[in-house]
């Protein structure tokens, strides 16, 4: 008998036709149809010996705020009675930018208006109720299993240039933790993977509902094991693209993204080994934000009076896709740091934070592997620091979960640079690497 206990579920949370797509704010992009439906999924793991417990959810949206994440904790926790703690459930998402918005993004524009992304509440409702349900059904359908951990690479040797900063010597992480779950049958019933890649291979233009390459990857791995559940999380994203290596923002070469992963991960597969035993350790601890001064709203004002006159210099010299859309990024980044400057001066910003409820990152130890869940968009350098002083050997860190944090976490070297992630964000530069200090303290305490 195994001393492993196991749950999984699945199931749609694709909205309606006619709702907003997320991640591009200065488009309408009120959906026509699902090209690939949204899934929700969800696993859980117990050791049968210690009585410890983990319930991870992946899911192909773009992000939750921390209010919205512990709705659906609180739901799962109040449904069961299995003394689940908040530490012990992990919510993440995809970050794919062809799915619904749920916190909605707002813009300063050039004449002192502001724009806010629509969110259909009754729709956003109806997910985090779903998902919640998705939960305990992960539950209430458990079976005694194995596990098998290990990782695959793709990276620049199979021709990908995931840094958006610096696409020819910025960082990239090309590692791919598996985290397989097969029954005493030996049939697999859950593939649980991650990659550091933005899901922006279809663009602003694209208004129907996909979970990009992600989606892709599913597909694959229906055919291969038509028994298994798929789970992808995201890595250290926030500076990686497919920018400078795609040949075109089109589901096909979402598809091609996504299979070129799906062969990397099924090569490794029959070389990893399954265990009828698992160590479960969980942990949460509090993030410290601290804010940007945003005192000098002329300064951000002029800024954005530049970007704005880059755009439209890129646009007449007839500018190529990327160069025309990297202008535009920076024109959104400054059009961020005008309206954080505004909400400063009006004394709105603790109103405009509120819903994002308080910051922290989570850590589950598998075995000998630590899986650390980092809320928001980081930059990959911090991810990369993390794993290189980790006690672990194999240490994987995900990102968009459990909430957001108030934009990117960048490095220094970045916001010296400027441009759309350094001012899209509200933090302090000092943010990310205070986190990643705590990140590493914490694994050498849990180690021991």
């Amino acid at each position: 008998m195994s001393k492993i206990t196991a749950g999984i579920s699945i199931g749609e949370v694709s909205p309606p036709q006619g709702i907003q797509l997320a991640g591009y704010p200065h488009y309408e992009r009120l959906n026509t149809g699902i090209h690939d439906p949204l899934y929700a999924t969800w696993l859980y793991l117990k050791d049968e010996r210690s009585g410890e417990q983990v319930l991870i959810m992946s899911s192909d949206l773009l992000n939750f705020r921390g209010t919205q994440v512990d709705k659906i904790k609180q739901a799962i926790i109040a449904g069961s009675d299995i003394g689940l703690r908040p530490e012990q459930i992990n919510v993440t998402c995809s970050h794919t930018h062809s799915a619904p918005t749920t916190i909605g993004g707002s813009r300063a524009s050039g004449d002192d208006e502001s724009y806010v992304e629509p969110v259909n509440e009754e729709y956003v409702a109806w997910l985090l109720a779903k998902c919640a349900e998705l939960g305990l059904e992960a539950l209430a359908n458990t079976f005694p299993a194995e596990i098998a951990q290990g990782k695959a690479y793709r990276g620049k040797e199979h021709g990908i240039k995931g840094n958006r900063r610096d696409p020819e010597n910025g960082p990239a992480d090309p590692e791919m933790p598996i985290l397989l779950v097969r029954d005493l049958s030996g049939q697999l019933r859950a593939i649980h993977v991650a990659y550091s890649m933005h899901p922006t291979f279809l663009h602003a233009e694209s208004k129907l509902v996909s979970a990009d390459y992600p989606g892709a990857m599913r597909a694959y791995f229906a055919e291969k094991f038509p028994t298994a559940v798929f789970m992808f999380g995201q890595g250290t994203s926030g500076d990686q693209s497919s920018r400078y290596f795609r040949t075109g923002q089109t589901f096909a070469e979402a598809k091609r993204f996504g299979t070129l992963l799906a062969e990397g991960i099924m090569e490794a597969i029959p070389q990893l080994s399954y265990t009828d035993t698992v160590e479960l350790k969980n942990v949460t601890v509090p993030i410290n934000v601290k804010l940007k001064d945003f005192s000098d709203l002329p300064g951000a004002e002029k800024r954005l009076e530049e970007c704005l006159k880059r755009e439209q210099e890129a646009i007449a010299a007839g500018g190529s896709y990327t160069e025309t859309q990297t202008a535009n990024l920076w024109v959104l980044g400054a059009e961020h740091g005008v309206r954080y400057a505004r909400l400063y001066a009006s004394g709105e910003m603790d109103a405009y934070l509120a819903p994002h409820g308080s910051f922290a990152f989570q850590i589950t130890l598998i075995n000998d592997a630590a899986y650390v869940f980092l809320p928001g968009e980081i930059f990959v350098e911090f991810g990369l620091d993390i794993k290189e002083r980790s006690p672990f050997e194999d240490t994987f860190v995900f990102t968009l979960s459990n909430g957001s944090l108030p934009g990117y976490c960048v490095t220094r070297e970045e916001a010296e640079a400027g441009g759309y992630e350094v001012w899209q964000s509200m933090m302090d530069v000092s943010v990310g690497y205070d986190m990643a200090d705590s990140v590493v303290a914490t694994l050498q305490k849990i180690n021991g």
